[in-house]
């Protein structure tokens, strides 16, 4: 008779979205950083601390290192547009009945 959440169907599913998207690039993140860390150990046996490849291993690392450090505040900006997009919807003009 009545649909009662008929247009909020994709709100559950973006947030599911992101928060794999998070899993996924907190993988990707631990991987490259644990790859470029591997790396660099056998740069450095190989050619020495001082070389550019040693360098440029070192930068890739502070890199992932830097972009990981943002992760909770994305986290925390994707919840809130989350929580934002409920309380518009709920409380929009789709919302419960005024008087």
């Amino acid at each position: 008779m009545f649909k009662i959440f008929g247009k909020s169907k994709g709100q559950l599913n973006s947030l599911s979205t992101a928060a794999l998207a998070f899993v996924v690039i907190a993988i990707v993140l631990g991987f490259g950083a644990l790859i470029l860390s591997q790396v660099q150990g056998q740069v450095a046996l190989m050619a020495g601390n001082t070389s550019a490849a040693a360098n440029a291993t070192s930068q890739g690392i502070n890199a992932v290192n830097t972009f990981s450090s943002w992760l909770p505040i994305l986290a925390i900006i994707v919840v809130g547009a989350v929580i934002l997009g409920y309380l518009f919807f709920f409380g929009g003009e789709h919302g419960g009945n005024r008087v």
